[in-house]
Formats: structure tokens, C-alpha cells, sequence
């Protein structure tokens, strides 16, 4: 059963909306506050800068979401990723060794949580990310990853599973 390619849950948006705002508060505070009744140039360009990289960190989250996808298969995982070069990444679901699960305050709103699947390659095809996916939905990815686990154990001890496909 292959599933269709699919977004990732819409709450990413916000989940990636709350790192954005983490990550430049502090040349907020600076550039705003601090520097507030500063008229050097320097701390102009630099409030345009900030505006003008806060703006496209918006534009970006907007656009990795609406282009990211992930297909799950029997046998693997493809992510498509990209917004103007396009890249495919295939993860066969036997190679998948660890799993980490965690929910922060934001997925918590929404009932969400994050799973991250490590395999056993190094570099950047070394784990499967989804940030932000339903608890059903990590559910169905790990009960799939036991599903091949189980059909992997039996055939290392000779045991035959019936197949239900053609």
C-alpha cells in the first residue's frame, strides 16, 4: 500500500514561526530597542536588513511547507523537499535502527508530536525528520517499521511469512 505524497501538517507553520522569532529577538531588542533613538546609518540598514530577512523567513516557511512532502511505502520513505531546486530522498524502512519521538509546548497545542528515524548511514541521508506529524500518524509509521522488523527477524530464522501481495 503506497500512500499518496503528502504536506506536512499545517501546524509546522507555526512550530517554524515560533524558531523564527526565537532566533532574532535578540537583534530585535538591539536594533529596536537598544539602538532605538540610534540615526546611524549602520543601525538603519540594519533594521531594513532585519526587516527585509524576517520578511523572507516568512516567505520561506510558507513555501518549504506548501513544497515539502513525504510518501510513505511498504518498503520506504521519499521526501521531496525543495522549493527551487527539487530533491528526492528514498529511506528503506530495514535500514531504520532508532526512533525519537518528542513534543514541545507548540505541538502540544495541536496534539501534535515530531518523530525522527535514525538509520544507519552517516551524512545527510542519516535520519528521517517529520517535525510536525498527528500522534495516529506516528503510530502508523511505527507500527509499519515493526511490521518489517517482524518480516526481517522471521526470515533471518528461516520461518516463511505468506504474502498477501501478488
Amino acid at each position: 500500500m503506497i500512500q499518496a505524497a503528502k504536506r506536512h501538517h499545517p501546524a509546522i507553520i507555526v512550530v517554524e514561526l515560533v524558531k523564527l522569532i526565537k532566533n532574532s529577538i535578540w537583534f530585535f531588542l538591539f536594533l529596536f530597542v537598544l539602538k532605538g533613538s540610534s540615526t546611524a546609518n549602520w543601525v538603519i540598514w540594519g533594521r531594513y536588513l532585519f526587516l527585509l530577512a524576517t520578511l523572507w523567513g516568512l516567505i520561506s516557511i510558507l513555501l518549504r511547507w506548501y513544497f515539502h512532502r513525504y510518501e510513505i511505502g511498504r518498503d520506504s520513505i521519499v521526501l521531496y523537499e525543495g522549493v527551487f531546486v527539487k530533491t528526492q530522498r528514498t529511506f528503506a524502512l530495514d535500514r531504520v535502527h532508532n526512533q525519537t519521538s518528542s513534543t514541545t509546548f507548540v505541538h502540544q497545542w495541536f496534539g501534535l508530536t515530531s518523530l525522527t528515524l535514525d538509520t544507519g548511514t552517516s551524512g545527510e541521508n542519516a535520519s528521517v525528520e517529520f517535525p510536525v506529524i498527528t500522534k495516529e500518524e506516528k503510530e502508523r509509521i511505527l507500527s509499519l517499521l515493526q511490521q518489517k522488523q517482524d518480516s526481517i527477524e522471521a526470515r533471518e530464522e528461516g520461518i516463511v511469512v505468506p504474502s498477501v501481495e501478488r
